[in-house]
């Protein structure tokens, strides 16, 4: 399937798109057109277009709780009420593929977007949080109006994807083949779990998508990166893959005063800390292009396994912020980003048929990488806002996918599941700065302590499970599925920004229901529900006695974001 086509679809399909991985064993269709141009016997030349329209609702009233709250208010009240379009969006993509003889050629794609329910301005609660203190003057955006990055990933946009060159050729009687140029890498057999997954950090993710898309393949949401990544093909039985970044690019996070905003002054667009006069936007601590980003792997099929063994070593910086935000005090006074350097990854991983089920399995230690930090940093002893809280982590992943057999109730279909486990090995950095119990976040009068306030833990399990049961023919020419996603965590909380997140702390959980009809293989209508929920801490009151969740696991600011979902797609 083509890159573009995979990216339209994370965007607007939701869970149903991990399904496209095992459309092959299960024998299920899939929708993929695209235009191929009759030139040379040579040369083989297609353009692929893939064009979506998303209308969306909210589905549940505002949790006073929530919308009451002052760092939540931008995020709550632009859409206030059930019943509100929060989405009214086309996207297009389009991908144009060449290649000479199989032997060389280039890959460019490009999309575009634009979303009508995002044409007003930042919205705010209409109250009073104090006496003459109304909510508006304490916006994230105090002039009303969204910041350039906000209104280009939500509004209107357009982007390069795919731009990348490429060469099959043997050397010394060893088929290599080099790609050269902006493109994604992904190793590792992890689907869900990103923030634990091998590939943790090979290329960033749109995070923003995921959110609409409950159940995307993590592979199917990384955004390429300008990197040389070369494949040789040693043995019969063994190929070494080498990767090289040299373009840095970060997350793409759900934005401060969105819908699915988490905090109002996060991350990149909002302009303000809490309303005029408090700490603007700074300049964000990120590394630079190069910086030694590059990783070796190696895959071996050996007869006797009936799949096959993976091995890899890399050293990245990451591609997620260390914490909420930081404070700094020199040169001026301002609140940013800060992320990690030079962390390294050591993994293997598994992949093999165990009866009906095909299995993954990835086992690595992460070093010095970047933890959950407190929001602030410690200004006192770090005035530029630099330093983060760093440790060493161990990542299990499971996973395995079951084609469904023929009932009484389906034809065919898939189940997915995914387990990810989490331990630190070591807190080895600004061990005060780490939000963990036991360490910055502990019950000490000031702060929020313990697993439902959203403190890291030293061990985290969640699971992911994804259910499609699909029916062909039901009518002449429409095919059907009906895809339900659930991502909860079972044990403990997450202990970087990646893991933090609802599907990952105890107790929280992101699920989603949906009904999906193509027809004659080229047109999708697709109708889904999701929803979320995290457990809730502290209660304060405002200066007027309004009450307000202050803490909580998770997203627990989303618990009231149900949504319902219409997409109409269509590929040519």
């Amino acid at each position: 399937m083509k890159y573009l086509k995979q990216r339209l679809l994370s965007r607007v399909c939701g869970g149903s798109l991990a399904v496209l991985t095992v459309a092959a064993m299960t024998g299920m269709p899939t929708a993929a057109k695209a235009y191929t141009f009759n030139t040379s016997p040579d040369w083989d030349i297609e353009l692929d277009t893939n064009l979506a329209y998303t209308l969306g609702f909210r589905a549940q009233p505002q949790n006073s709780l929530i919308a009451d709250n002052p760092i939540q208010q931008n995020n709550e009240f632009k859409f206030a009420k059930a019943g509100d379009i929060i989405s009214n969006r086309v996207d297009v993509a389009t991908e144009l593929t060449a290649s000479y003889q199989q032997k060389f050629g280039f890959d460019v794609s490009v999309d575009g977007w634009k979303d009508f329910a995002y044409n007003g301005g930042v919205a705010t609660n209409p109250g009073e949080f104090a006496p003459g203190t109304p909510y508006s003057a304490l916006s994230s955006s105090p002039d009303g109006r969204y910041g350039s990055y906000t209104l280009r990933n939500y509004n209107v946009g357009g982007e390069l994807e795919n731009a990348f060159a490429f060469g099959n050729f043997s050397m010394g009687g060893v088929p290599v083949e080099v790609k050269v140029g902006r493109l994604t890498e992904y190793w590792g057999n992890a689907l869900f779990s990103g923030g634990q997954a091998i590939s943790y950090g090979q290329s960033p993710v749109d995070i923003i998508k995921a959110v609409d898309a409950p159940g995307t393949e993590v592979k199917d949401l990384f955004l390429p990166r300008g990197q040389v990544t070369v494949h040789a093909q040693v043995l019969p039985d063994l190929t070494i893959g080498f990767q090289y970044a040299f373009e840095y690019r970060y997350d793409q996070l759900p934005e401060g005063g969105t819908f699915m905003g988490i905090v109002d002054p996060l991350w990149i667009g909002p302009q303000s800390l809490e309303g005029a006069g408090s700490p603007p936007r700074g300049t964000d601590n990120t590394p630079p292009n190069v910086d030694g980003n590059f990783g070796i792997e190696a895959l071996w099929t050996p007869s006797f396994l009936n799949g096959t063994i993976g091995f890899y070593g890399r050293q990245f910086d990451d591609v997620a912020p260390a914490g909420p935000f930081a404070i700094a005090v020199v040169p001026t006074v301002n609140y940013h980003l800060a992320y990690g350097t030079h962390e390294h990854l050591f993994g293997a991983s598994l992949d093999t048929d165990i009866g009906p089920v095909s299995t993954g399995f990835e086992a690595s230690i992460r070093q010095n990488t970047a933890l959950f930090t407190v929001a602030g940093g410690n200004p006192v002893t770090d005035p530029s806002g630099t330093n983060m809280a760093k440790g060493n982590l161990l990542n299990l992943v499971a996973n395995g996918v079951y084609g469904l057999t023929p009932t009484p109730l389906w034809q065919t279909g898939s189940l997915v599941g995914e387990m990810a486990f989490t331990h630190v090995l070591a807190v080895t950095h600004d061990k005060a700065e780490y939000n963990a119990e036991g360490y910055a976040c502990s019950k000490n009068g000031l702060s929020p302590g313990g697993e439902v306030d959203g403190c890291a833990t030293t061990n985290e399990l969640n699971v992911n499970v994804l259910f499609d049961p699909q029916w062909l023919q039901v009518f002449p020419g429409i095919d059907l599925d009906a895809p339900f996603y659930v991502g909860a965590g079972l044990y403990g909380n997450g202990q970087t920004i990646p893991t933090s997140g609802t599907g990952n702390q105890a107790g929280s959980a992101v699920y989603s229901a949906a009904i999906n009809a193509l027809f004659k293989q080229k047109y999708d209508v697709k109708l889904f529900y999701q929803g979320f929920t995290s457990p809730t801490g502290a209660i304060t009151h405002t200066p007027l006695g309004k009450p307000y969740y202050s803490a909580g696991s998770g997203q627990y600011m989303w618990n009231d974001k149900g949504q319902v979902m219409l997409v109409l797609s269509t590929s040519f």
